[in-house]
């Protein structure tokens, strides 16, 4: 409770102070080094946690495509560190993600070329990751196009415009 009020009391200061802020007590915010953002940097930490295994095919799998999954993904810094992992070419990646200030925006990675992401908007080109008819669209989209296999990996940054603590409540439908 005591960490939600505190998170909460963020809502009542100035966005631009917040943000400076943040970005002081953690230098990896600051334009996130090779990559385009700080997710980038997020899913490079939990892929060190992991042994630097998180992003890397299994034995006996080293000459296929790595498939993943970047939910709510926009603007696509998981999925430029996940290609950057694998070479850029030895993986794929399927992106889905809402339109506006969250869309993907490949052509701001730096470290790795975009050509083997490919973002969708959902079936009905909408962008709205909690409509039913858009995320079985997905399924059916990624199932297509990886040979009914699916995907090693499936990630979810899950940063969007809401307010602090109203935007965990309110995500926790999508991560569930």
């Amino acid at each position: 409770r005591e960490v939600f009020a505190l998170r909460s009391s963020l809502d009542e200061q100035d966005a631009r102070k917040v943000r400076t802020a943040r970005n002081r007590s953690n230098f990896f915010e600051f334009k996130a080094g090779q990559f385009m953002n700080r997710a980038a940097v997020k899913i490079a930490n939990v892929d060190a946690a992991f042994g630097w295994e998180l992003c890397k095919l299994g034995e006996g799998e080293e000459e296929e495509l790595m498939y993943f999954v970047d939910v709510f993904g926009g603007p696509g810094g998981c999925s430029e560190y996940i290609l950057w992992r694998n070479g850029g070419w030895k993986a794929r990646g399927f992106g889905f993600t809402t339109y506006g200030d969250y869309e993907f925006q490949p052509e701001y990675f730096r470290a790795v070329s975009p050509e083997t992401l490919d973002p969708f908007y959902g079936a009905n080109d909408d962008g709205n990751l909690f409509d039913p008819g858009n995320i079985r669209g997905f399924i059916d989209y990624v199932m297509a196009h990886t040979g009914q296999a699916g995907v090693h990996l499936l990630v979810c940054d899950g940063g969007f415009l809401l307010k602090n603590n109203c935007q965990e409540v309110i995500s926790k439908q999508l991560y569930l």
